[in-house]
């Protein structure tokens, strides 16, 4: 008998969002001790071009907002203004941890970009 089992080093995970509109999530992560660890996410208009949607990195977008018991929540924050102007449509994305010499690639997946459906009012 074969026990082949499937390992991925990542969190495959679609998301969608209102272009235009604020994109924010966060994600933990256990066991870095005393290390501060860098972080990017990119979106591209797929994986073989180079036609950047956004990025948001630790520098501007990517914060750590809790650390307790040794577990560092991290916030990411998309501005509005980094997709209003982005077509609707179907984009690729992943959200990387650098740690030293080693370099993860945390999440992946499709993030897609809906029209706003428009009110009266002008939002």
């Amino acid at each position: 008998m074969v026990n082949k089992q499937g390992f991925e080093n990542f969190i495959e995970q679609d998301i969608s969002m209102v272009r235009g509109d604020t994109l924010s999530f966060n994600f933990q992560i256990a066991g870095l001790g005393e290390d501060e660890p860098t972080f990017e996410m990119v979106c591209r208009e797929t994986y073989t071009t180079n036609n950047l949607i956004f990025s948001a990195d630790s520098d501007e977008g990517i914060d750590l907002i809790d650390d307790t018991n040794g577990v560092k929540t991290y916030a990411v924050w998309v501005h509005p203004i980094q997709t209003s102007g982005t077509k609707a449509g179907r984009y690729v994305y992943d959200l990387r941890m650098t740690n030293g010499e080693d370099k993860l690639t945390l999440m992946r997946g499709y993030l897609t970009i809906l029209d706003k459906v428009r009110s009266t009012n002008g939002f």
